[in-house]
């Protein structure tokens, strides 16, 4: 390792609030919390490895408080607020946000298209107890 290197760990972060939101409202005790941030913590050199991975766990516990401790004073400010923006109204049944996720995340899932998710998992398993027959 020489001289000019250092090992740090690195966090980035930018809120885009509302609009009715002021930053400078945004505040931890006295000193108010930016939209924007960019914080890094360096990692002590350590000759072992467990000392090296102790240190880095700490910085990493040091820099998850920071960031906590930031983005709740923002999830206070803005509060309530981007919950309209979720509202879905009445949802039929299977095509709630969790079968919307499922769809897209398990590509085994078929989108749901009134009941047909269900009906074609029934087909499948209908088709598979016919050939093991």
């Amino acid at each position: 390792m020489s001289a000019t290197s250092s090992k740090h760990i690195a966090l980035s972060y930018n809120i885009i609030p509302p609009a009715d939101v002021s930053s400078a409202d945004v505040k931890i005790g006295p000193d108010p919390v930016p939209p924007s941030d960019h914080r890094v913590l360096p990692l002590l050199y350590a000759s072992s490895t467990s000392a090296y991975y102790k240190s880095a766990s700490s910085t990493l516990r040091e820099l998850q408080r920071q960031l906590n401790e930031s983005l709740t004073a923002w999830k206070d400010a803005i509060g309530d607020r981007e919950k309209a923006k979720e509202d879905l109204g009445k949802v039929g049944y299977g095509k709630g946000r969790a079968t919307r996720m499922t769809a897209g995340v398990d590509a085994q899932v078929p989108a749901v298209a009134d009941g047909q998710a269900v009906k074609m998992i029934e087909e499948e398993e209908e088709e598979e107890v016919t050939q093991d027959t």
